[in-house]
């Protein structure tokens, strides 16, 4: 997505949800984008979806509700 247009939708971004190939481990560019949104990481691959947050301790996962999670996956698989 093209920062400016990001930049409009700023106040109202309650998370990040983006591809991986395979693995949900956050990549180096993740953990920057941690650093500077501060909402939400969510990474969905082939075989899993998980979400992670940054804080001033590190980044941990956040739990992901089951419902969401069925949502997410039906919404972002299908095009698999």
């Amino acid at each position: 997505m093209d920062p400016e247009e990001i930049y409009s939708y700023v106040d109202g971004i309650t998370g990040i949800v983006h591809t991986h190939d395979r693995s949900c481990v956050p990549s180096p560019l993740d953990l920057e984008g941690m650093k500077n949104w501060r909402v939400p990481w969510i990474i969905v691959s082939r075989e899993c979806i998980k979400s992670y947050m940054w804080s001033d301790l590190g980044v941990t996962e956040v739990k992901i509700h089951a419902s969401l999670l069925k949502e997410l996956h039906d919404l972002l698989m299908h095009p698999f």
